[in-house]
């Protein structure tokens, strides 16, 4: 019987001889190895999922945006004009769903982001001796094409790029190359464009203080250069950039009080448990880099990105909360490293168990939030590598057409997205289609001619609501309109896009309706509808508002709330607070979301509309009035917003 392992043989068995770093030497053949793994095992071309084999699976949300991206980017569609959204122009070479379109730019972006996400995973292992460099470099290959994955090693490679630019004993090619690339994420999607600026002018701020201009100099105009050059090769006006991050900023600025959905409290809790762990070696750093510029502001970019991470995952919490614990063992790695050695500093048995500790609880919020499936897609990690493989090589024949599932959708399922009528009365007229089911006319073919916050959902604030109402009131508006009253998180259903909604009803006709959808037809002048205020007052939360005396004509509410600077630090640090109203009518009294920024600019109330047999009764004249409303907040909010809400009610001049 073998006796007992002792301490002294574990701790050779942990160290860094038996795990040899990557780099150097005999280590070339390993690292090449590591690299080939990673590039396969990130390798994915975008927008390959038909549309027939992902509507039933996915939501019809998220396959109607990422149509659009695709249909944005072949017909060259404005971005920040005709088109305001968070993700821009190369936003489709980051989805996974399409109609097969743009396939040789998806398959170049593919092997360039497969090869500079391998690049900087490795770039990071070999830094690191022993145990943390392998685990990061496992971690990295198990979950680099998890869902999430993508953002996630996008933030990283990012991240990597601000340790080469720091780094003085980085070669100009790869510092280079880097920068390219994250020009070229930075038109893909906004968060990618803040995270980008943010290690531009980190770094090229550092040259400066060191009075390195030249370095600072080239930093700037290579990245701004490269971002200007691939805007104009889109097709992009150089005008419309600026519009561009303004819508971007108006959707990210209110994202959280809009979009928030509280997480598991098992998924919340493993993933604070890692943010402490990872907050308290950050402290330590921050101590040991005063006297060093270059480290202090990695240090700075690497706190930066895990809060972008955070946010990511934690506003709509039920949903996404992986992305942040994908990314967070690698920030609690990168906090090791210093650019001014190019080295990782003390490394050592307490950072092993730190960082055992944060792979363990990382991993445990995965496998809660997926319900275990994450551990079947480890487990056939190996044949997932070999299908990448087989599309890595009917790419390089020049045969991916052929296993390429974008352009092959079942004909079956084709016919049950089929809208015949619609097709037939709309022809080649404009058409729009509201709420966020717009699949409807790209699948079909039609004239898709959009308002500028495609998905009603998403117009959130009083300007991006405007730019929809004013698209809607100029001339190029859309003759037709493809119509369902919808929307997500139980909100109140006439608040999404609600300024347009009040427009469209004045000025649009029913003349269709076809598997669940209402056909429209402009049929009005396009003048904006007259609202003259009736009544104002302010009540408390979870009083009742006497409704009886409004129930005669068309009325628009406005429910204002205003958040407290208590309330301002929870929405930046975590979310805002979800608040409701109950609706009392016809003897029920359903409770709904409202989001405060749309409800304070006004939204239809009576007649109550609930879904398309609600609006059909609306141009019949009938429907049912709204008695009374009530609004509410959880306990867990008091003290964000004032204790009152304002109420205005307005009546629609006819």
């Amino acid at each position: 019987m073998a006796p007992p392992a002792d301490k002294t043989s574990i701790a050779r068995f942990f160290s860094a001889d038996r795990f040899p770093p990557l780099a150097g030497g005999g280590g070339t053949l390993l690292h090449a190895l590591c690299l080939l793994l990673l590039f396969l095992g990130t390798f994915f071309v975008s927008g390959a999922g038909p549309v027939t084999g992902l509507l039933d699976r996915w939501s019809p949300l998220d396959v109607s945006w990422q149509l659009v991206l695709e249909y944005a980017a072949k017909h060259r569609l404005q971005f920040g004009k005709d088109v305001v959204f968070t993700y821009g122009p190369l936003g489709y070479l980051f989805t996974g769903v399409g109609q097969g379109y743009l396939l040789a730019a998806r398959v170049v972006f593919a092997f360039a982001r497969s090869l500079f996400t391998a690049w900087a995973t490795v770039g990071i292992a070999r830094r690191f001796p022993g145990l943390p460099g392998r685990l990061f470099f496992l971690w990295a290959l198990l979950f680099g094409t998890f869902s999430g994955g993508l953002d996630q090693f996008t933030f990283l490679v990012i991240l990597y790029c601000g340790f080469l630019l720091l780094d003085g004993s980085a070669g100009r090619a790869s510092r280079g190359s880097f920068l390219v690339f994250i020009a070229v994420v930075s038109l893909a999607k906004f968060t990618y464009l803040i995270a980008a600026l943010a290690v531009v002018l980190v770094t090229a701020g550092c040259r400066l203080a060191g009075r390195n201009y030249r370095r600072a100099f080239s930093i700037v105009l290579g990245y701004l250069t490269v971002l200007a050059l691939l805007w104009l090769a889109t097709g992009q006006h150089p005008e419309n950039l600026a519009s561009w991050v303004k819508g971007s900023l108006e959707i990210s600025g209110g994202y959280s009080k809009a979009m928030s959905r509280p997480a598991a409290p098992a998924i919340l809790c493993l993933c604070l448990l890692s943010a402490a762990l990872f907050l308290r070696r950050a402290a330590v750093e921050a101590r040991g880099r005063l006297g060093s510029l270059p480290d202090a502001a990695f240090l700075a970019l690497i706190l930066l990105f895990d809060y972008l991470a955070w946010k990511q995952g934690f506003v709509r919490a039920d949903d996404h909360p992986h992305t942040f614990a994908l990314f967070q063992p690698a920030a609690f790695l990168l906090l090791y490293l210093h650019p001014s050695t190019g080295r990782a500093g003390s490394v050592n048995a307490a950072m092993h168990k730190q960082l055992a500790a944060v792979l363990v609880f990382c991993a445990a919020a995965m496998v809660i939030r997926t319900d275990g499936a994450i551990l079947t897609e480890i487990f056939y990690k190996p044949v997932d590598v070999c299908r990448r493989l087989k599309t890595v090589c009917l790419v390089l024949s020049g045969n991916l057409d052929a296993d390429y599932p974008a352009l092959h959708p079942d004909k079956s399922q084709l016919k049950e997205l089929d809208l015949p009528i619609a097709r037939a009365l709309i022809g080649n007229s404009t058409v729009d289609v509201l709420d966020f089911q717009q699949w409807t006319a790209l699948v079909n073919g039609l004239n898709y001619h959009p308002r500028p916050v495609i998905q009603g959902y998403s117009a959130y604030t009083p300007y991006l609501q405007s730019m929809n109402r004013v698209f809607y009131e100029g001339v190029g508006r859309p003759e037709f309109v493809i119509f369902r009253l919808e929307t997500i998180d139980n909100r109140f259903p006439t608040l999404d896009d609600a300024p347009l909604l009040i427009f469209l009803l004045q000025n649009y006709r029913i003349v269709a309706r076809e598997k669940g959808f209402l056909i429209m037809r402009h049929s009005g002048t396009g003048k904006p509808p007259q609202l003259r205020q009736v009544h104002e007052e302010r009540v408390p939360f979870g009083q009742r508002v006497d409704l009886s005396r409004f129930n005669d004509k068309i009325f628009v509410m406005q429910a204002v709330t205003r958040p407290t600077l208590w309330g301002r630090v929870v929405n930046t640090l975590y979310h805002a607070p979800i608040l409701s109203m109950r609706v009392l009518a016809g003897g029920k009294e359903p409770e709904a979301r409202i989001v405060p920024e749309m409800a304070s600019t006004g939204f239809l109330f009576n007649p109550l509309l609930f879904d398309n047999g609600d609006v059909s009764d609306f141009y019949l004249k009938k429907g049912t009035a709204a008695e009374a409303v009530t609004f509410l907040r959880p306990t867990s909010a008091f003290g964000t917003s004032s204790d009152t809400v304002e109420v205005r009610i307005l009546r629609i001049e006819e």
